[in-house]
């Protein structure tokens, strides 16, 4: 009996807690790291389609889970060496998948806080081109390994209406240069429906 007491309890913690799907829009703020070249990215606009639920909801703060997906993001670009040695780099994610974990605070309040960590993968564009009299350009786009930090907060103005503000990074490695990692930090404002 006490299995079955454990099992309605787990039943009763998932079914009393809030689902939503969000939809957010916003922009990364371009990065450019040079020597003595000069190198022009853009900002760009990205668009994060968020899936969300919890988990267990003690009243005070509730464990849940998070489907992020972001398309869209700022470009990166680095130059390494200088004069005729050196080597441009710029690179940009089309899409970014990390479903992780969320950790709500006051999650019955109107006002709620959060944070998030997620894991999963990135498709990552990048080029990379040469200074010198022979130089090439060389471009590739794979999938890698990526992670993603957030935290925000949600105004719930209506029981089945969410308004979202959130900063997030997605952190990614380059195909080009394994090694290196890059960090895609976005601001977000969007609209959500609570279920």
């Amino acid at each position: 009996m006490p299995a079955f007491h454990s099992a309605v309890l787990f039943l009763f913690a998932l079914s009393a807690s809030a689902g939503e799907i969000a939809v957010s829009m916003g922009w990364g703020a371009k990065s450019v790291q040079t020597g003595a070249q000069r190198v022009s990215v853009s900002s760009r606009s990205a668009v994060l389609v968020n899936a969300g639920g919890n988990f267990f909801n003690i009243g005070a703060a509730a464990i849940g889970w998070e489907v992020p997906l972001a398309i869209g993001g700022p470009q990166r670009a680095a130059v390494f060496g200088s004069g005729n040695q050196a080597v441009v780099s710029a690179d940009s994610v089309s899409f970014a998948f990390t479903p992780g974990l969320r950790l709500r605070v006051l999650p019955v309040s109107p006002l709620t806080p959060w944070v998030s960590l997620g894991a999963g993968g990135a498709r990552v564009n990048q080029a990379m081109a040469g200074t010198g009299p022979t130089a090439s350009v060389r471009s590739s786009t794979a999938f890698r390994f990526a992670s993603s930090v957030a935290g925000g907060v949600d105004f719930k103005p209506l029981p089945a209406l969410l308004l979202r503000a959130e900063l997030r990074n997605f952190r990614y490695s380059l195909p080009n240069v394994p090694d290196a990692s890059r960090n895609s930090l976005l601001f977000l404002a969007g609209v959500g429906i609570r279920f």
